[in-house]
């Protein structure tokens, strides 16, 4: 009841008006039962008396009041329909955007945890739709108890000790049909976590961006095979489940049957007994008849529904309880310039995590200087821009820009210091201009040819759309992608440019002359590059090798040649790719 509580409490926060005329009349047609039983039983019972004696004007009156009774409820339909409908045009309207903005808020950390990520994919799919049909469900339930509830009621008006004995048969029915619709819905539960595996499958077989590395490496029948086996067993789950459900449902039939077979005794005996009459004998029987067989059907779904219902809103108050990215108040003492970046004895681990990425870490980086970082794979390059830019703030020690620790800094000030380029480039199907951030065609133009981007033409449309997600779409390569990601980092204007490996995906010598190119436009501004070409790493002014979580060497690239240390063996590594 609590939990139903709080979906229709949602729904009036959404759109009180119409939620609050959908369950009035919800409740009116579930009343409309009873009425419609007195309506019946009425006219049953002139038309025996009519019989021995003239009714004709009483049965005329009833027959008219039954005709507008079913207008009535005709009319109320249509307006339940009506307000309901625009009861989900507007959970379609809010929730959604509610949603998207609450995942937009989200910190970094948060997003970056695997359970968090489950989380919001299990609630940003179909948000609104499921929304509303779990309310559905509820309302529906809703309903089922006051018809039922105004048919004891109406007995009950007859005798009590009669209704009192109808709800004693009634409850162990309602109790089975709620746990058949608890054990129906742990069953789709397990069939539903496979087929979204399969679904993951299926994507990878029908989704273009795996289609070159799937034709190459022959993965089609492997991807093929685990959709089919997943599906299979997702399938045989649900068979298995629907048969079950089935088969009580076939056990709750039988059980109904006994049901309203005893239902007829104990009326029957109140007609005896002349404390009813046979109008309201027959008209009753048949309303418990229509109403035992309707629910039978459907209240075992309805349960399940329910359970799902209550799962998701757990999931719901779960994604609400995750910490915002607060806004904060623009800082004013942090300068637009950046003279130093400074470790202090820094320990970091990822969370969940007791392997030290960084243990102890100490240096310090200055302005009108370019860095290069260097090391092998898991060296903790990537984390320590993650750290320099503030996206992670659980870590001892201290990190300080111009000798303030970064996490006293507003997060929105921090990130307007840097110009970022990830190490993996988010292809936006967006214009030119969009994805830039710029309008200026002139400096466009002049940062493409510096760059050597020839294969984007803005000769017949200065700002071409992005991607394939229209007709007119450039479909551009990744290296074409990553020399955009550098470009949109010149032309927007930081304190502190970063690169984390953006160049993957062009050729080791056109990466170190395009590092040439950003050097000169860089000029004097700072700039920290990660990189595993050493190439692009030479021109760097100071190059840090990173190993263990420490700093083991520093200097220029001559300095570190000298040294016949790690560097020096990186690079004769790769000397070939550079030297002829």
């Amino acid at each position: 009841m609590k939990n139903n509580q709080n979906y229709i409490s949602r729904f009036l926060q959404m759109d009180r008006r119409n939620t609050l005329l959908t369950l009035c009349l919800k409740t009116v047609s579930a009343l409309l039962l009873s009425a419609e039983t007195l309506i019946i039983a009425k006219l049953i019972d002139h038309i025996i008396s009519g019989i021995a004696v003239s009714q004709g004007r009483a049965i005329l009156c009833d027959t008219v009041l039954l005709a507008l009774f079913w207008l009535v409820k005709r009319a109320i339909l249509f307006m339940d329909g009506i307000f309901h409908a625009r009861l989900k045009r507007t959970v379609h309207a809010k929730l959604p955007s509610y949603i998207l903005e609450k995942k937009a808020a989200l910190p970094y950390l948060i997003l970056e945890n695997q359970e968090n990520q489950e989380l919001i994919r299990r609630i940003s799919s179909d948000t609104a739709a499921k929304f509303c049909s779990y309310f559905e469900n509820i309302v529906s339930l809703m309903e089922i108890a006051i018809q039922l509830l105004g048919l004891l009621v109406l007995v009950a008006v007859r005798n009590a000790l009669f209704s009192g004995l109808l709800l004693l048969v009634l409850i162990p029915y309602i109790i089975y049909s709620i746990r058949n619709g608890q054990s129906s819905y742990e069953a789709y539960e397990a069939s539903e976590e496979l087929f979204r595996r399969a679904d993951y499958y299926q994507d990878v077989m029908k989704d273009r961006k795996y289609v070159e590395e799937r034709t190459l490496f022959q993965y089609g029948d492997f991807f093929q095979e685990r959709w089919a086996k997943k599906s299979r067993e997702a399938i045989r789950i649900e068979t298995r489940a629907n048969f079950a459900i089935f088969s009580k449902a076939g056990a709750i039939n039988i059980f109904s049957t006994i049901v309203i077979g005893v239902l007829s005794g104990l009326l029957m005996l109140t007609v005896v007994r002349g404390q009813s009459t046979v109008g309201f004998f027959i008209a009753v029987m048949k309303s418990f008849i229509n109403f035992i067989d309707t629910v039978s059907s459907r209240f075992a779904g309805r349960m399940s529904t329910c359970e799902k219902g209550i799962l998701y809103l757990q999931d719901i108050r779960r994604f609400e309880q995750l910490e915002e990215e607060t806004a904060s108040i623009q800082d004013t003492d942090t300068p637009d310039v950046v003279e130093t970046i400074e470790f202090c004895h820094v320990t970091f681990s990822y969370p969940q995590s007791t392997r030290k990425i960084f243990d102890d870490l100490s240096f310090k980086l200055t302005r009108n200087r370019q860095y290069a970082l260097v090391g092998e794979n898991g060296a903790g390059k990537s984390t320590l821009l993650k750290l320099i830019m503030g996206f992670y703030e659980d870590y001892t020690g201290q990190i300080l820009i111009n000798g303030r620790e970064i996490r006293s800094i507003p997060r929105e000030t921090l990130r307007r210091l840097y110009s970022f380029v990830p190490q993996e480039i988010t292809r936006y199907e967006i214009r030119l201009n969009e994805y830039l951030k710029n309008n200026d065609r002139t400096r466009i133009h002049d940062i493409f040819t510096t760059l050597g981007i020839h294969d984007i033409s803005t000769t017949t449309d200065p700002f071409p759309l992005l991607g394939k997600i229209e007709d007119e779409g450039r479909d551009l390569s990744g290296g074409q992608w990553q020399l955009l990601a550098v470009a949109r980092a010149i032309l927007d204007e930081r304190a502190v440019y970063v690169l984390d490996e953006p160049t993957a995906a062009i050729d080791p010598i056109r990466e170190a002359r395009l590092y040439q190119l950003f050097q000169k436009m860089m000029g004097s501004r700072f700039a920290i590059l990660v990189t595993h070409r050493l190439g692009a790493a030479k021109m760097a002014d100071e190059i840090i090798v990173l190993k263990d979580g420490r700093i083991q060497e520093r200097g220029s690239h001559d300095e570190l040649m000298a040294q016949n240390g790690i560097y020096q063996s990186m690079y004769d590594t790769q000397r070939k790719w550079y030297e002829t």
